[in-house]
């Protein structure tokens, strides 16, 4: 990615000067964050179930929120590079008056990455209306925005597609054990735990960066074991609100479908989709009618993860 050269007015008293510097850089640092965003946007694993039709103005609104966290406090470390070369220009010969060509701020290329690794940015899991229900916001909230994982997600999207099946294949035998149990269709049980962590990219974290293995966002609620605490979005009245709740965290990810199987079959709201059995789309309606999350769109994402040629083309390729 190029910067193009902009002129950078700088006021006149070395106070000012600092002051001006610093913003200007934050914002270069927040406009290439944005980019950034945008460009993981394009590199999709296909449909976009996490944000359907109308939905996408609020991609846009929560994109533009996830660019300021990732560049506040030590941000990317952009804004340091920006800020030691433009002070550096700053106290130089020219008058401090004269705006400032950043395309001039360095005759070497100017790094990106300074190799200062920003703090995990917790990124919201999609939030349940009961305890021990399934978030439904997309997780960027519990996913840790460090600069390999941008690098990574930024990638194609065949090698994206890549990852999707390697986390199907991942996932598959856990998938039909508990789908015996509970006698439903395990593709829907992957569709689920699919849309809960974004094909394994977006894991809710424990505090210090590991995987808490909850493929299906089961809450701590009445949990004795460890705890992993996460921004979440909860839908009330049909609105969005960010709010941080614990999450159960468990040693594997057989643990997590275990945990999954006695949520549904030990809580009676529960018992219409079990009655689906193999009907995917029946399944996924009762389980948001029971109230598993308040995203009032969660069917219909889990119904398009569980039709859609992501997961056709995982399970064909076992």
């Amino acid at each position: 990615m190029q910067l193009r050269p902009t002129a950078l007015p700088l006021a006149s008293s070395a106070p000012q000067d600092a002051k001006s510097i610093d913003k200007a850089a934050r914002a270069l640092e927040g406009e290439f964050a944005r980019m950034m965003i945008r460009a993981m946007r394009q590199t999709g694993l296909g449909e976009d179930a996490s944000f359907p039709g109308a939905a996408a103005q609020y991609r846009d609104l929560y994109d533009g929120q996830l660019a300021e966290m990732i560049t506040r406090g030590r941000g990317l470390g952009l804004a340091e590079t920006i800020r030691r070369q433009l002070g550096a220009q700053s106290a130089s010969s020219a008058p401090p008056s004269a705006p400032l060509p950043l395309g001039r701020a360095a005759a070497a290329p100017m790094p990106l990455y300074t190799g200062v690794t920003p703090p995990a940015l917790p990124i919201a899991p999609r939030a349940p209306t009961v305890p021990g229900a399934s978030p439904s916001w997309p997780r960027a909230d519990d996913w840790q925005a460090t600069p390999r994982q941008v690098a990574e997600a930024a990638r194609p999207a065949r090698e994206g597609a890549s990852r999707a099946e390697r986390f199907v294949a991942e996932i598959w035998p856990l998938a039909k054990q508990a789908a015996q149990q509970l006698g439903v269709d395990p593709k829907t049980l992957v569709a689920q735990a699919a849309l809960e962590t974004g094909w394994g990219r977006r894991q809710i974290r424990t505090g210090d960066g590991a995987s808490a293995n909850n493929l299906f966002g089961i809450k701590a609620t009445g949990w004795s074991g460890e705890r992993a605490r996460n921004l979440t979005t909860e839908y009330v009245g049909g609105e969005p609100r960010r709010e941080s709740a614990q999450f159960r965290v468990y040693g594997s990810m057989a643990e997590s479908f275990a945990d999954y199987v006695r949520l549904l079959s030990g809580n009676p709201r529960y018992a219409e989709a079990l009655r689906a059995g193999g009907d995917g789309r029946r399944f996924a309606q009762a389980l948001q009618k029971a109230g598993y999350a308040t995203d009032p769109h969660y069917a219909d994402k889990l119904i398009a993860i569980a039709e859609g040629p992501t997961l056709k083309r995982a399970l064909a390729g076992l």
